[in-house]
């Protein structure tokens, strides 16, 4: 049995290494999808069905994985997307993230609400640095954020659209867990059950200033993760539209990738109204269970 992430062969080693090691409602918040879980499932298994013929023969001494999009060059195909849950994982998770892009030579996500501050990732670690923004039902305050990551140096604005209803993941209430975060009795006796991720993560936070807090909303919803901010009446909108994507696009002056299309008419109307690109997901199979995979849906 795998136990330390240098003995780590592949990412379920890493993944069995993070059941053991974190509380169960971090977990399976990170680990699991929605409703029945269709979606999660079909991604894999659609991206499990493609095969690769292999040609004989062939001399590739030479082979490499770099690949340029928008005019830089990176030294693998992929990038980290943003995880808002990095900080809990691992004390200050996020630059950890930013690091190991960095060393990789590829792209960084970082989440709207991540612990630690999109000034302190660019300051502590720079590479190349694109921001995610969630459109509130305050607009102004979705502004603020996208203002201070330019200020930030990011060189790109990920806007995720697919999450303007929230999936319905029963898991965390059966664990226990809410945003924002609320003791009670089954999740204290998870976190009292792992020690090592209570003195590591938690312990750390709470010795350096407090429990940790969502550093990148505006000031106004900075609060700590035990604190109620408004929930999603304040930073969840249904009512998002193209009028928003065009409004990043006026105040945005960087690349501007929309997250979230699975659909070429909405693909074709995001380039129409000012993006650079765009992400095709499911958001991992996390908010809508009958959605297809990106995969199936790419060509």
């Amino acid at each position: 049995m795998t136990r330390k992430v240098e003995d780590a062969l592949n990412i379920f080693d890493l993944r069995d290494i993070a059941k053991r090691r974190l509380p169960k409602w971090l977990f399976e918040f990170v680990d699991r999808g929605t409703e029945e879980e269709v979606a999660l499932r079909n991604n894999r298994e659609v991206f499990e069905r493609i095969k690769l013929l292999p040609r004989m023969l062939v001399d590739v001494s030479g082979r490499q994985l770099d690949t340029t999009l928008f005019g830089k060059t990176h030294k693998m195909p992929i990038g980290i997307a943003p995880t808002g849950a990095a900080g809990m994982m691992w004390y200050k998770g996020e630059l950890e993230l930013a690091r190991a892009a960095k060393a990789a030579g590829i792209p960084f996500s970082l989440a709207t609400g991540s612990i630690t501050s999109m000034e302190e990732v660019a300051g502590e670690v720079g590479g190349t640095l694109w921001m995610q923004l969630y459109m509130w039902a305050d607009r102004r305050l979705s502004h603020q954020v996208v203002q201070r990551a330019a200020r930030s140096g990011f060189e790109a604005l990920l806007v995720t659209v697919d999450g303007v209803v929230a999936g319905n993941r029963e898991y965390n209430r059966r664990n226990g867990f809410s945003i924002p975060f609320k003791y009670n009795a089954k999740n204290t006796t998870d976190v009292l059950m792992h020690p090592g991720w209570m003195m590591s993560v938690l312990g750390r936070y709470i010795a350096n200033g407090g429990m940790p807090t969502r550093a990148n909303f505006p000031e106004e919803l900075r609060t700590n993760i035990t604190r109620d901010y408004g929930g999603d009446k304040r930073t969840r909108s249904d009512s998002l539209c193209w009028d928003d994507l065009k409004a990043l696009r006026d105040i945005w002056p960087n690349k501007l990738l929309v997250k979230g299309i699975l659909h070429p008419d909405d693909a074709e109307k995001s380039l129409e109204y000012g993006a650079d690109g765009i992400i095709v997901s499911n958001h991992g199979g996390r908010n809508c269970d009958a959605a297809p995979s990106p995969i199936e849906v790419l060509p």
